[in-house]
């Protein structure tokens, strides 16, 4: 054998497809944590149908848009926009209600208030939060025909509430 052939032996062999695949493992990590500008466009363009796909627990590394999307949703901005959101809807719902505009139901709202304020400084906190729980919170918000525009009683919202509040810390 010549000193610069490599030697083939099956010990080597196997080295190198684990070395390949822990290659492509590293680089799915990577184009998870930095998704192309197409996926990020995307995550602002299909935001819905990706936020029911995180909702039901598919895993965002799989996918780029689903990567953009998760990586936006856990954004301080928009984490802060949320918990703004969050906000507002406890805020209207102390105020008399308004014919013009489409509004929470206010007795369901202000039965989940001290859980809607957890959420709220769960979003504003330092701990990072998981995107399937975030998605879920906006939803809740943006989901006109969804428990917090809909649930007389509030307990149906109470149930959405405690479930997005398990989604983000698990």
């Amino acid at each position: 054998m010549l000193p610069h052939e490599p030697s083939l032996t099956p010990a080597s062999d196997e080295q190198r497809i684990l070395n390949v695949i822990a290659a492509q493992q590293r680089l799915k990590e990577e184009r998870a944590l930095y998704p192309p500008l197409s996926a990020r466009v995307a995550a602002r363009m299909l935001g819905a149908r990706l936020d029911r796909a995180l909702i039901e627990g598919v895993d965002p590394s799989g996918s780029p848009r689903l990567a953009a999307r998760a990586a936006l949703l856990t954004s301080r901005c928009t984490r802060s926009e949320l918990a703004d959101g969050l906000d507002v809807a406890l805020a209207r719902a102390q105020r008399p209600p308004n014919r013009t505009r489409a509004l929470p139901l206010h007795s369901s709202v202000l039965a989940n208030a001290p859980l809607i304020r957890e959420l709220a400084a769960m979003l504003r906190g330092p701990a990072p939060l998981y995107a399937a729980g975030i998605a879920r919170l906006h939803r809740l918000l943006t989901d006109g025909t969804g428990p917090m525009y809909r649930s007389s009683d509030g307990r149906a919202l109470e149930r959405e509430l405690r479930e997005a509040r398990t989604a983000v810390t698990c």
